[in-house]
């Protein structure tokens, strides 16, 4: 089992792409509840700074910090693993976790299918252990749909939910607008949001 671990491990960094064409920085919103900006260099590493908006006292914003790495692969996969730390202005609560997250393209990019595994402490709610699994297609190259299941957080707690969306990308810029409903009764709200990324090459 070791020995097969290791043979995935080095077939991955042969065969990884290990540089980006260019260094970036990017900016955006999830959930419409959390803006973000970052940097990703040409080494594909990179640092995310995320921070809660629309919260009505200042002492209850919450701020992480996110490093991750992510690989491209020449057969359509692509990798991502991140690591992050983050609390309320007013120590009330803190969280950290680690991600890794992969991604599949199908027919040229038309057909894609995705998934993340999320670890994660919560000074509140310990430790929990969330997922995600999805598929996109995109009927034309700048326009798609995407359906999810998942109980990874939309906010803090993990929600049993099915998730679906249009996304609109071009080089430049990518947007989600969402809706989601919860699979049983933790939360009876449907929630609608936008999410986006802006990538700025330098």
């Amino acid at each position: 089992m070791k020995k097969s671990a290791v043979f995935v491990l080095l077939i991955c960094l042969l065969f990884g792409n290990s540089y980006a064409k260019e260094n970036e920085l990017f900016a955006g919103m999830r959930n419409e509840r959390y803006a973000f900006i970052g940097v990703q260099t040409k080494y594909r590493f990179g640092l995310a700074l995320e921070n809660s908006v629309l919260v009505q006292k200042p002492k209850i914003q919450y701020i992480r910090l996110a490093p991750y790495y992510f690989q491209e692969f020449p057969f359509g996969l692509n990798l991502s693993y991140v690591l992050y730390a983050g609390m309320r202005y007013d120590s009330d609560f803190y969280d950290l976790g680690t991600r890794i997250s992969a991604d599949y393209s199908i027919l040229s990019e038309r057909l894609q299918v995705f998934g993340s595994f999320q670890v994660f402490y919560d000074s509140d709610l310990g430790t929990e252990l969330t997922y995600l699994a999805g598929t996109r297609l995109f009927f034309l190259p700048e326009v798609g749909f995407q359906l999810c299941i998942k109980n990874m957080p939309e906010y803090r707690k993990p929600e049993h939910r099915v998730a679906g969306g249009l996304i609109f990308r071009t080089d430049r810029i990518s947007v989600l607008p969402e809706i989601s409903t919860p699979l049983d009764g933790q939360s009876p709200l449907t929630r609608v949001s936008v999410s986006f990324i802006y990538h700025l090459p330098f």
